[in-house]
């Protein structure tokens, strides 16, 4: 009950940087489960040549997802004693699942529900059949980073195209083109136009 006890009282004794979320998923009470339930945690059995299981980039590029399952699937790997870590996903409103194999499993869970989904498999000693891992903050800044250039970028390269910029971000094959369109101040050629005239060609049956 320690486990249940810690969660119940943490609305009364954390600071507000720390709410129950926190000590659920994070580093402390992992770290707490790590000690207090191991020996209720399945062992892991990783064949080393398994590339469902296989950590790359000296540990830090985890192996791919095998399969997506449902909540109930889940829930019965679970209880076959198959999962030894459960961890919320770096996109969120996920749960990636690690087996006894290191495969690595998601199943589509709201945040939310996170909590009540791993209390519901506490048994009346207050130990749990798998490790918390806490939410990986670098991984998911990481994502957080690669999806905002996912759209600066490209929109970017749009807006060039229409000359809608203040200034030129188009490449050019030589210097010598750079300074030529630099001395002739003219709009130089972009992809928008080789597709246009590759579309005006099609319409009058001119091969391109």
């Amino acid at each position: 009950m320690i486990h249940l006890t810690l969660f119940l009282v943490s609305s009364l004794i954390l600071p507000p940087s720390i709410d129950r979320r926190t000590l659920l998923t994070g580093s402390f009470y992992s770290e707490i489960i790590q000690k207090m339930s191991l020996e209720t945690v399945p062992e892991q059995n990783i064949d080393p040549n398994d590339n469902y299981a296989h950590w790359s980039f000296f540990g830090a590029a985890p192996p791919p997802i095998e399969k997506i399952i449902t909540r109930d699937e889940l829930s019965q790997e679970i209880k076959n004693k198959n999962i030894v870590t459960l961890q919320i996903a770096t996109q969120h409103d996920t749960i990636v699942a690690t087996t006894v194999n290191g495969h690595r499993l998601a199943s589509s869970i709201n945040d939310k529900e996170f909590n009540i989904f791993v209390l519901s498999f506490m048994d009346k000693d207050g130990t749990l059949p798998f490790l918390v891992l806490p939410y990986d903050e670098i991984r998911g800044f990481i994502r957080d980073v690669a999806q905002y250039w996912a759209i600066v970028l490209p929109s970017f390269v749009g807006l060039d195209q229409f000359d809608l910029l203040p200034w030129q971000i188009s490449s050019f094959s030589s210097i010598k083109e750079r300074n030529e369109f630099i001395g002739s101040g003219k709009r130089p050629k972009k992809l928008i136009d080789y597709i246009i005239c590759s579309i005006h060609n099609l319409k009058n049956g001119t091969k391109v």
